[in-house]
């Protein structure tokens, strides 16, 4: 007898399907073993892991921390056993050592002296005499030997940086040992042909590196700028539609997301900086875009807290309303409501 020619009752015969589920029944998510997870609580449980096909573009304005978020995303991926290569085409040679490095001084610092230690000063010696080489030394031999075995940095050598060039590198990098995860900070540091227009460059940029992820089953992470907002212009989040460049940007993504400073959001302590997230795209979920999170990056420990805000997102994201508690998805675990009241936005 064959599956077809199988009894109803026989096909679905599991003491699971056929048990009606008490009221104390709950969803247990289960995250995929070969997901990579971002480090990052509200991401991670809005797309539970990217997986090995993924293509993710993820956008922030000028000067939002889009190297902080890749290093962040490098890190944990690193830390977790996976194998990382994050292309560092914005940042200056060493600086994603320095900002690898950063957090955990940052909590060092703050545990001893109860007040936070600023990136910016940090790097201009201004806390030197204060005994933080003492502490910086503690960090350095603390450092995980997965993370120093298993991500790798690759600076821009010069001003002119094709997508050849990255190709040819990521190639040299995989001869070695195929990556799990590869980070891109940030797309529009690519050198553009000079016979092309900047969107005909920008499309085959992201094409080249989609087709390479998808070819190879490497997720890809890829940075980019969004577009200054125009007067009159009030989300709260930046939409799919602000990226700076080509519309072919997101068109080939498998995952988008956006971040934003929550400028006007009263947060507990001084220490917190509220930030906006949203994944606006996804191809295997199309209903998490009508969900915003926000969290808060703690210079405390310069990072972002576990616990969010889940919001749903009104007036083409000029308006954002809070979830009520009994309305929570079951994939938003760290999603919390006290403290917090009423709409945001105009």
């Amino acid at each position: 007898m064959t599956y077809e020619q199988l009894p109803i009752e026989e096909v679905f015969k599991t003491a699971d399907l056929l048990e009606p589920m008490g009221k104390d029944y709950k969803r247990t998510i289960q995250i995929p073993q070969n997901a990579v997870m971002t480090g990052i609580t509200p991401i991670d449980e809005a797309l539970q892991g990217i997986m090995p096909n993924d293509f993710v573009v993820a956008g922030a304005a000028t000067g939002a921390g889009k190297t902080a978020l890749s290093c962040k995303i490098g890190a944990t991926a690193a830390l977790a056993g996976n194998k990382v290569t994050l292309f560092a085409l914005e940042a200056y040679d060493g600086e994603i050592s320095d900002r690898i490095k950063f957090p955990r001084l940052a909590q060092k610092w703050w545990e001893k002296y109860k007040e936070p230690l600023i990136y910016k000063r940090w790097k201009r010696g201004y806390y030197n005499f204060q005994g933080l080489p003492e502490i910086e030394e503690e960090v350095i031999a603390e450092t995980p030997k997965e993370l120093m075995e298993n991500l790798h940095v690759r600076y821009r050598t010069n001003s002119e940086y094709s997508v050849d060039d990255f190709l040819r590198e990521i190639k040299c990098f995989a001869s070695m040992g195929k990556p799990d995860l590869i980070i891109v900070d940030h797309l529009h540091y690519f050198s553009l042909p000079d016979d092309i227009s900047e969107n005909k460059a920008t499309k085959k940029i992201v094409n080249a590196l989609r087709d390479y992820g998808l070819l190879e089953e490497i997720p890809i992470v890829l940075f980019a700028h969004m577009r200054k907002k125009h007067m009159g212009v009030k989300t709260l989040v930046p939409s799919i539609d602000e990226f700076h460049g080509s519309s072919e940007i997101t068109k080939n993504a498998t995952v988008v997301l956006t971040f934003a400073p929550a400028y006007g959001v009263e947060m507990p302590t001084q220490h917190q900086f509220p930030t906006y997230m949203q994944v606006v795209k996804d191809r295997f979920n199309g209903s998490i875009k009508r969900y915003a999170m926000m969290t808060s990056f703690d210079i405390r420990k310069s990072d972002y807290d576990k616990d969010y805000r889940l919001f749903t997102v009104k007036n083409d994201g000029a308006e954002m309303d809070l979830v009520e508690d009994s309305r929570i998805p079951d994939w938003a675990e760290h999603a919390k409501r006290s403290g917090f009241q009423g709409r945001y936005g105009k």
